[in-house]
């Protein structure tokens, strides 16, 4: 029991109030410090037993969810790829499709025809 720190167990207590407001390595430092202590609280009350078994699930719980959401930043990031890709690709079609219909617009010349040669109908 010696070794239990009430106030840093506090300020722990008082740091993992809001996780939203936490960076990923906090979460994991306090996560850390909450199941390094747990088997210390043996003689504490059964409040403060619970509170850290809360705090421990609630961690868990937080660093889970963050991990969860990150392939939906992948995923938005490959859609705007490959819009952007799309979009790319249109416009290089609509530039080289008018390019062709700029050079076959052009009038072609009528033969001429030498004195000798009638023409056929």
């Amino acid at each position: 029991m010696s070794d239990f720190d009430g106030d840093e167990w506090q300020q722990h207590l008082a740091e993992t109030e809001n996780l939203e407001g936490l960076w990923k390595w906090q979460l994991k430092k306090h996560l850390r410090y909450f199941v390094k202590v747990q088997p210390r609280l043996r003689y504490h009350s059964q409040d403060t037993r619970d509170a850290c078994i809360q705090r421990i699930e609630l961690l868990r719980a937080e660093i889970n969810h963050r991990r969860a959401r990150k392939p939906s930043w992948v995923a938005i990031v490959s859609l705007l790829i490959g819009v952007a890709g799309l979009a790319l690709g249109i416009h290089n079609y609509s530039r080289s499709s008018s390019t062709q219909a700029e050079a076959r617009s052009t009038p072609t010349e009528t033969p001429q025809l030498s004195p000798t040669e009638t023409p056929s109908q």
